[in-house]
């Protein structure tokens, strides 16, 4: 072999060579800092696990939501109830308002005339209850006076054209059969028995 030859083959095999790592060589170990400044890289900052448990805000970690901020409550005007619990049937009145009771459509409430419609004990033109301005709350039988009457919590009579106080709670009578109860508004509660059971009926 010339001389010619063997740098021919030095040359070829260091051509072979390029890129490849012989196994024989250990891999590269982890950058210190040290080491990272000497080769010109930027070593990988420290873990947040090393931290003693403490987890940075920025690492994005979800924190658990606030108590919701509460919903504004929107006031609402205290009305007045005739409750008739045998005729399953209610008046609601606001404040300024009157209701005519009785079974004649011409005259009565068309609300309270549709619930009174079959009762025969009760008169064409019976009643009315007032919701005044103030509060209070005031029923009158007819002037003319009802065929059946009318009583309050059994034993009081009203008198035709004079109206009474209602009170939250009570019972009113509208000839022997057909009542109604006095629910809600600015009432104050009766201190005797309403409803001749020796109870006072829930609001």
């Amino acid at each position: 072999m010339t001389a010619h030859d063997r740098d021919q083959e030095e040359t070829d095999a260091g051509e072979d060579d390029e890129g490849w790592v012989s196994l024989s060589e250990s891999p590269p170990g982890p950058l210190t800092p040290s080491s990272a400044a000497t080769e010109g890289r930027t070593a990988p900052p420290p873990s947040d696990a090393e931290d003693d448990g403490w987890v940075s805000v920025l690492s994005g970690t979800p924190r658990p939501p606030g108590p919701a901020p509460p919903r504004p409550t929107r006031a609402r005007e205290a009305g007045v109830a005739l409750r008739f619990p045998g005729l399953g049937g209610q008046l609601l009145l606001t404040r300024g308002q009157t209701v005519r009771l009785g079974r004649s459509r011409n005259w009565a409430t068309p609300e309270a005339a549709e619930i009174l419609a079959d009762e025969s004990t009760v008169s064409g033109r019976h009643a009315s209850v007032e919701y005044a301005e103030d509060g209070t709350v005031w029923l009158t039988e007819v002037a003319e006076g009802s065929t059946n009457g009318i009583r309050v919590n059994r034993h009081q009579v009203l008198t035709p054209g004079q109206a009474l106080r209602l009170r939250t709670g009570d019972t009113v009578w509208l000839g022997p059969h057909v009542t109604f109860l006095v629910r809600g508004g600015a009432l104050p509660v009766p201190d005797t028995p309403t409803d001749g059971t020796g109870q006072h009926p829930d609001i």
